[in-house]
């Protein structure tokens, strides 16, 4: 395939990594691997055959081929023969899945080609054969995708350009796609459980004479080695397979797309066909992981990654967990030694020998009853930990929420956070509760038992364990296909939480409109889809668990086969069957419990991969870096400062801005709706970073101070107020740790707030409800303007503090403001409306499509006859009934 350099296409992650050069690396690693497992199967094999032969030379040259693969018990042809053949058979199925998966790598890379260039879409290059796109085509980089919950680059397309429904593909076109290479696989596991099978009963069955070897081995070790390599085998080949497929697939279609990229620069010259970079429309996608700087990478994890982190959440709890696992040896051994009493106690029947019989019936009382306290109290001890561990996981994921940056709030919903915060956290909590006793018990148990049956038999156990291997690999399939589908149950989940949410923080909107049937149906479509997703890994987890039912009843036919028949032989006891049965049972339980804990790891790892990415997830703008600030004086600068929200990337707010707002100076920013003056305050408040320039406060870059010490600086009140559903007391109070009722009523009193609050019956202690639905507007507003005086800052942002209150209402608001204002000794950046602020500040900064295109004093702009004028005249000629003298009173400018 050559050389490649770059990435894989589309952030493609494979084998660990997106580097291409690594993934090919890898990708000849583990096919090595296999190469060198099918030298060893066949060298053992060979080994097997030349070693009877040896042994038998006399009796073997008498007798033909066909004859000799036909002797089951004293010769091994056939394993020979079925090596090659297994060989010969999953390199020629590796190569017809991996030319299947080249040639459907180009068919789609063609398809979506053609897509582009047809009518409705793009072109690839936006002006290819001379004709520039519609502008109501689609993007091919997604650029014109808006607020798409999924770019166009990952988007299924389901619909074509004329509005209909894409027709059904028939069967040929889905037979001929990814459902041959799975076809392949299966193949491959049939094959690989089969020979496993045949092999197993053939090395149980076989007759060694011993008193031959081959270069100094016996036949048994050979035989040995050979049925280790099966149960490699089983784990290893179909993987392989896989790998081959996919890889080829991939890199393929790299080498395809790099040509295709080629042939364009070369022909028109257009731009690359595949890039390395994320679409534009990625940025756009909610509720993806991002800070302030960008999209961020998502913790990826799977059932060993999940483990090790409850692991890490339960370090806290040592004491509980030494004490628990000292419970679980106890109990565990104690059960090991049940069985074996089991078996003796049958043999003493049978051999009518009483005093022991009497013996071992109570000693099977005393360590029953031992093993029953020990469980109780290990289960005790592991669920208590498990509750521990639930509360600290809830705290670090509210705490890891709190702490991101506002770009993240930004690009998803309170509904998706709250799932996260309650689905999420409890789907992943589930399976902590018991899963480090269940595991932890179970290996002891697997591991014990396993050892116990080699002692009783060893040949009798290399039979049984012939079916381990097909139900460990049909388990790791089916883990990395539910871990893939519960994530995205999960996310719609989410979206379903969040459409719940709106409705229902939307209720008076919802109620207005009569559209409670719309939101009903939103819901539904949410909760059906993850509903659906749920039911498909329910089918798949039952076929999964069937399956390895019917290799445990399998197992367990052989055991009796072959143990009854050495029983009949006088080669193993009655009671030592019985034990050996047992103990199989003990691995059978053993197993399908640790698995049963693997699948609930597999399908809480959606819920954890959502919830870990928070926890991990550090801010760009830590609020707990940078230089500690004492004392602000209130000078601020904006230097050629540029921004764009995330969200709107193509669409930059700020384009250059510099401004100086001295120490005690008042600045007013007006102008038209989205000239960018509230992004100012915003990032004057750092909720944002500039993607350009700086702000300086006090000279100091703001990037560089410590973010909490200079909020205890500053206060905000903004036009939508944010109440929480507590008391009047506690709202105004928020964020202080000390205060006296007395400066607490001197603010209330100070933003005409006192007043009305003392109308109440419970006066301070009244409850405002969520959001503070119970008060009006302009009360909402007064409290908020108490908050921020009793914190005395010393810089002071309004943003459009009156904008959206009745008439009585924002005259009590404005008159508190202008009260604050008129104080003096702190330096206020408001972004108002009303005339009568506004032509009292020190400065005026006229804001217009992202720039300041003037400033000064209010006399000074109206003499200049430009924006601002334009904007005072424009209200003043409204017709009004309001009295030519109270207009220049109560003139607003426009909003915005």
């Amino acid at each position: 395939m050559g050389k490649k350099t770059g990435y894989l296409p589309e952030n493609v992650v494979y084998l660990g990594t997106t580097n291409m050069n690594e993934a090919q690396s890898l990708w000849r690693w583990r096919v090595g691997a296999l190469t060198a497992l099918f030298i060893i199967d066949l060298s053992c094999a060979s080994s097997l055959y030349t070693s009877v032969h040896l042994w038998n030379l006399h009796g073997q040259s008498a007798r033909g081929f066909l004859d000799s693969l036909l002797d089951f018990t004293t010769d091994s042809s056939d394993l020979l023969v079925f090596s090659i053949l297994r060989i010969l058979c999953l390199v020629g199925l590796a190569y017809y899945g991996s030319a299947l998966a080249w040639q459907e790598a180009e068919r789609t890379e063609r398809a979506k080609e053609l897509k582009a260039q047809g009518p409705g879409s793009s072109s690839l290059n936006g002006h290819q054969n001379g004709n520039k796109s519609s502008p109501r085509s689609s993007s091919i980089n997604g650029e014109q995708n808006g607020g798409l919950k999924e770019p166009l680059l990952i988007r299924k397309d389901n619909a074509v350009s004329n509005g209909k429904p894409p027709p059904a593909k028939g069967f040929e076109e889905w037979f001929s796609g990814s459902s041959k290479k799975d076809i392949v696989l299966f193949v491959v596991f049939l094959l690989c459980t089969g020979f496993q099978a045949y092999v197993g009963a053939k090395c149980v069955g076989f007759y060694f004479d011993t008193t031959h070897r081959l270069w100094g081995v016996k036949g048994e070790v050979w035989q040995s080695v050979l049925m280790g390599t099966q149960v490699a085998w089983i784990l290893c080949e179909s993987r392989y397979v896989h790998l081959v497929v996919d890889a080829r697939r991939i890199l393929s279609r790299a080498l395809y797309l790099r040509n295709r990229r080629k042939e364009k620069e070369q022909n028109a010259g257009a731009t690359a066909f595949a890039s390395s970079k994320p679409a534009p429309g990625l940025a756009q996608q909610e509720g993806t992981l991002r800070g302030d700087k960008g999209l961020k990478e998502e913790t990826e994890v799977d059932q060993n990654r999940f483990l090790m982190r409850a692991i890490s959440l339960a370090r806290e709890e040592v004491c509980l967990i030494f004490c628990a696992f000292a419970c679980l040896a106890v109990s565990s051994a104690s059960g090991l030694l049940l069985p074996r009493f089991q078996g003796r106690i049958l043999d003493h029947a049978i051999n009518n020998d009483r005093p022991h019989f009497k013996t071992d019936i109570q000693l099977l009382i005393v360590f029953t009853i031992i093993t029953g306290l020990f469980e109780a109290t290990r289960n005790l001890c592991f669920t208590v930990v498990g509750k521990r561990v639930l509360k600290t996981l809830q705290d670090r994921l509210f705490m890891g929420v709190v702490r991101q940056d506002i770009a993240y709030f930004d690009g998803t919903t309170s509904g998706e956070l709250t799932s996260r915060l309650t689905n999420d956290v409890s789907s992943m909590a589930e399976p902590i509760n018991w899963m480090l006793s269940s595991i932890v018990r179970n290996l002891i148990a697997l591991v014990g038992a396993f050892v116990l049956c080699f002692s009783i038999s060893w040949k009798l156990s290399m039979l049984a364990f012939t079916t381990m291997a097909p139900i460990m690999h049909i388990t790791a399939v089916y883990s990395r296909w539910s871990r893939e589908l519960n994530r995205k149950r999960y996310a719609l989940l989410a979206e379903a939480n969040s459409a719940a949410s709106e409705a229902l923080g939307n209720v008076r909107t919802v109620r207005a409109f009569s559209t409670e049937e719309v939101e009903i149906d939103r819901f539904k479509s949410k909760t059906l889809s993850a509903m659906q997703k749920g039911v498909r890994d329910a089918f798949a987890y039952a076929g999964a668990v069937a399956v390895n039912d019917w290799l445990d009843l399998g197992a367990s036919v052989l055991i009796l086969w072959y143990g009854g028949t050495l029983v009949m032989q006088g080669r193993l006891s009655a009671g030592k069957l019985i034990t050996f049965e047992l103990y199989w049972n003990q691995i059978q339980s053993a197993y399908q419990s640790i698995m049963s804990v693997l699948m609930s790891l597999t399908r809480a790892a959606g819920a954890a991969q959502r919830v870990l990415s928070l926890v991990d997830a550090l801010p760009d703008i830590d609020p707990n870096a940078g230089t500690m600030v004492s004392t602000l004086d209130g000078e601020i600068k904006l230097e050629d400062v540029k921004f764009h929200y995330q969200m709107r990337p193509q669409h930059p707010v700020l384009t250059g801005v510099s401004l100086h707002v001295g120490q005690g100076q008042v600045c007013a920013l007006v102008g038209r709706s989205g000239g960018g003056k509230s992004t100012i305050v915003h990032l004057l408040m750092r909720f944002y970073d500039p993607t350009g320039g700086k702000i300086l406060l006090d000279g100091w870059d703001l990037r560089h101070l410590n973010l909490k010490s200079v909020h205890k600086h500053m206060g905000l009140v903004a036009q939508d107020t944010q109440m929480f559903a507590c008391s009047i007391e506690e709202n105004i109070t928020y964020g202080l740790t000390k205060y006296t009722l007395e400066e607490m009523e001197e603010a209330a009193r100070y933003a005409n707030a006192h007043e009305f609050i003392m109308r109440f019956p419970d006066g301070y202690a009244t409850r405002v409800g969520e959001r503070g639905v119970r008060l009006s507007g302009g009360q909402r507003q007064r409290i908020a303007i108490a908050r921020m005086l009793l914190r005395r800052p010393k810089v002071l942002l309004l943003d459009e503090a009156t904008s959206s209150l009745d008439t009585e209402s924002e005259a009590l608001v404005q008159q508190a403001l202008d009260r604050l204002i008129s104080e003096g000794g702190r330096t206020v950046v408001l972004v108002a409306h009303r005339l009568s602020t506004v032509r009292n500040a020190d400065m005026i900064a006229v804001m217009e499509k992202g720039s300041v295109v003037e400033q000064g004093h209010h006399e000074e702009l109206l003499e200049r006859n430009g924006v601002y004028q334009r904007l005072v005249r424009r209200q003043l000629n409204k017709p009004t009934p309001i009295s030519a003298a109270y207009r220049d009173a109560a003139t607003t400018l426009p909003q915005g």
